[in-house]
């Protein structure tokens, strides 16, 4: 074997590009990482960031300088260019059905034109492949004489060589061990083929290869995928109020690369991050202009040989494999600041106006950024596919244990009331509680902002127990307005709240009870009750406190803002309405118009049903006299009886005309009242209650 030059071999080490040691590392909540890398680096030396294949898009849409000092020029970026299955297969010939299996058949006729060895059970031949024939199966196995249930043996083919002698040779595949490609190029294409076509490709090693053109130090950032971090805590409950909350970290090192030194940041947000392909060579779509007919690419003496210009046939392109990209200098780093934040209070006792029950939250935690940061304070060494746990709060915290009754009446739960008195929002995790010298159970919460506060139950309570009764006080209505062919009933409902509480105990027991009130309510406790608000499940919460082995009860008033709908208009529900506590005045009395309205339409339907029965009536007496005037007939002349009917009858049509006219006048004056009745009606949405100071 020749001995490599020292020239030679210090040109060759010289090739070797070095990676860029990573420094830094910003992991996020939306699968992504923040990667800087700093160094020192020579004049004309490849520098490598490794990379998964599956990650170099995200690097190349990212990659940003952030450090050129000691006039360090970036003059490219280097890399191999991702082939996608269907090209790769089309470059060496095959098939281009993204995910089919590749037959032998296939990968003999990728190779026709090629030059191979073909090592046989009798020696090797050397040539160019010419053609391929088949398939053809062998008879199939005889035992003992008879065919056995296969139906047909393995498929062979029938090779044509071209050997170096320029002989022709037919070879039948059943006496071919193996064949070894000549021609560099196809080995190449057929190496990428099966590389993206094995199911490992994805997971293989890509390198961005930083073309530097002096010396210097040289700092870059990029994202790339990188497993989501993800947070649990635990919580040491110590006095009433007072606590410990520890809060750990896990993170993963899913790169072939050891983190040495590293400095480790966990971003507590979510900026936008997507997938983009760039690595891939992408093609335009192009016209195809068919030649003239009657004209084709090949002599007509060969068509069989090279094919029509529409004719089958695997094309092998001259695509180049490598690309490169330039980028400019610059320096400069991005610090994410906190901004201020709001503070809160507590509800106790008392009451509160009627509105919105959350204010008894006080205020919410704020943040001025999209991020928080968690900084591990000292830099890590993680191997590669290796995870590590990592502390990254533990401070006084304000817990409090408590029992909580749920709002639809369930079991009594061991929970504990946090407030965030850190300046950090607290990301999502399983927390895990301690107390009384040991673990007393474990949950789940959510994001949790500066000063917000949590009820996270932990287990059961099987010491306290509850009953609860709650009765209506009355009903006093607020305000009404009419909408399409209803009245809305807005109205306050009070209530009064028992709360019996038995303590079994030996210690005093802090309970909190969710309370069935809705958002916008007024609450008034007596002098033991305390009043909260969960703003995680939207329910106002009574607190007492419960000595051992003691009854407690505690009574709370009510007054929730409800409504109701009225479809009827007819006169008894406007009468219930206005018989109601509360009416505002002025509605009063358009309700008071609008019922002396209606109930003069129904006197007008009154007269008009008594006058249609008169007349009912009175056509009944028609049809007699009629009958009677038929009866005399002619004979009866000038007869007094007839000149009786004859007036009867007179008497009656016009008895009946008037009554028709009067009806015609009830209908009208009833239309035009109940008319006036709805324009009363809808009088009741101008009014407007006075602005509370």
């Amino acid at each position: 074997m020749p001995v490599l030059s020292a020239l030679a071999l210090v040109t060759l080490v010289a090739a070797e590009p070095s990676a860029l040691p990573l420094r830094k590392l910003r992991l996020y909540e939306t699968g992504v990482g923040y990667f800087e890398r700093r160094g020192n680096v020579g004049a004309g030396k490849g520098l490598a960031l490794p990379l998964p294949a599956t990650h170099l898009d995200d690097a190349l849409k990212s990659l940003v300088i952030l450090e050129s000092s000691g006039g360090v020029k970036v003059r490219g970026i280097e890399f191999d260019s991702a082939v996608s299955e269907g090209m790769a297969r089309a470059m060496a010939g095959l098939p281009s059905d993204d995910g089919e299996p590749v037959a032998y058949a296939e990968l003999l006729q990728s190779l026709k034109g090629s030059k191979v060895e073909l090592a046989l059970t009798k020696g090797k031949v050397r040539g160019r492949l010419v053609d391929l024939e088949g398939p053809f199966f062998a008879p199939p196995p005889q035992k003992d004489g008879k065919a056995t249930s296969e139906s047909q043996g393995e498929p062979q083919y029938t090779l044509t060589v071209l050997d170096e002698d320029d002989a022709l040779r037919r070879i039948k595949t059943d006496h071919v061990e193996a064949i070894r490609i000549l021609d560099d190029r196809t080995a190449g294409r057929l190496d990428l083929a099966a590389t993206t076509i094995s199911q490992h490709s994805a997971r293989q090693g890509a390198e961005l290869e930083v073309q530097v053109g002096s010396a210097g130090r040289l700092g870059l950032g990029y994202i790339t995928e990188a497993p989501v971090w993800r947070t649990t805590y635990r919580v040491v409950m110590g006095s009433e109020d007072e606590g410990q909350l520890q809060a750990w970290a896990l993170i993963h090192n899913d790169t072939d690369e050891d983190w040495d030194s590293v400095m480790i940041e966990l971003a507590n947000g979510r900026p936008s991050s997507f997938m983009h392909p760039l690595a891939n060579p992408l093609y335009a779509e192009r016209e195809f202009v068919d030649v003239p007919d009657g004209l084709s690419t090949v002599p007509q003496t060969a068509p069989d040989v090279w094919g029509g210009l529409t004719g089958s046939a695997y094309g092998v392109g001259g695509l180049g494999l490598v690309g490169s990209g330039r980028g400019g200098g610059g320096t400069g780093e991005g610090t994410i600041g906190l901004g201020d934040i709001g503070t809160m209070g507590r509800a106790e006792g008392g009451s509160v106006v009627l509105g919105d029950l959350a204010d008894l939250s006080q205020a919410e935690g704020t943040e001025a950024g999209a991020l928080f940061l968690y900084r591990i304070a000292d830099p890590i060494d993680l191997d590669a596919h290796h995870s590590a746990l990592v502390p990254i709060v533990q401070q006084d915290f304000e817990v409090q244990p408590i029992t909580l009754f749920p709002r639809d009446g369930g079991e009594a739960l061991s929970a504990a009331r946090l407030v965030n008195t850190t300046s950090q929002t607290l990301p999502p995790g399983a927390v895990s509680f301690f107390a009384e010298g040991g673990f007393v159970g474990e949950s789940m919460f959510d994001r949790l902002k500066p000063h917000e506060r949590r009820f996270i139950p932990y287990g059961y309570e099987l010491d306290v127990e509850l009953s609860r009764e709650r009765s209506t006080v009355g009903e006093e209505v607020t305000v009404l307005r009419l909408h399409d062919q209803s009245i809305v009933e807005s109205y306050v409902l009070e209530s009064e709240i028992t709360l019996s509480l038995d303590n079994r105990s030996g210690g005093t027991k802090r309970v909190y009870v969710e309370l069935d009130v809705p958002r916008r309510a007024e609450l008034r406790g007596d002098d033991g009750v305390e009043l909260d608000y969960d703003l995680e499940r939207s329910a106002p919460m009574a607190a007492v406190r419960v000595g051992a082995r003691k009854t407690a009860v505690h009574t709370l008033r009510s007054k929730e803002l409800l409504s109701r709908v009225h479809a009827d208009l007819r006169l008894p529900t406007l009468v219930e309405l206005r018989e109601r506590d509360g009416v505002p005045q002025a509605q009063a009395k358009l309700l008071d118009s609008a019922i002396a309205k209606l109930r003069q339409g129904l006197r007008r339907d009154a007269e008009i049903a008594e006058a249609e029965t008169i007349i009912g009536r009175t056509e009944a007496d028609l049809a007699r006299v009629r009958k009677h005037l038929s009866a005399l007939g002619e004979a009866g002349g000038r007869s007094t009886a007839r000149a009786k009917l004859s007036r009867e009858l007179v008497e009656k049509e016009e008895q009946i005309e008037a009554l028709r006219e009067q009806i015609e006048a009830a209908t009208d004056d009833a239309a035009r009242v109940r008319k006036q009745a709805r324009a009363a009606l809808n009088r009741l949405n101008e009014w407007k209650p006075a602005a509370t100071p």
